[in-house]
């Protein structure tokens, strides 16, 4: 049986709903969500080398919490939690403009403007 040819998957690509439409390789850790979601913490400090995969474990958490079921179908989470949208704030501090406005302005704008998407 022969291997099916994958594309090539840059190391930049952290949206994970690009990755599930198309046909790329993702290697499944909604095993690893489910543990963080029944954990009984109220906070969580994500600790991954650079370039590791911490942009799209964010944007897989955040299609989660937006209810985008199709997106895990197939995925260990899929049958494992009750599907319901939440809001979504996304704080992109590599977007936000901190250095010129400073970063309780740059906080403040995004969380208004976030919030009037809601």
């Amino acid at each position: 049986m022969l291997m099916q040819n994958l594309p090539i998957l840059s190391t930049g690509q952290q949206d994970f709903a690009e990755i599930r439409k198309t046909v790329r390789l993702y290697i499944d850790k909604t095993a690893y969500i489910l543990k963080i979601l029944q954990h009984n913490s109220r906070f969580f400090f994500l600790s991954r080398p650079r370039r590791f995969g911490k942009s799209l474990l964010i944007n897989t958490l955040k299609e989660l919490f937006l209810g985008k079921k199709k997106l895990f179908e197939g995925l260990f989470i899929e049958d494992k939690i009750e599907w319901k949208a939440y809001p979504v704030l996304h704080f992109d501090f590599s977007r936000m403009g901190f250095r010129e406005i400073g970063l309780r302005e740059a906080i403040d704008f995004t969380a208004k403007r976030n919030s009037q998407k809601i």
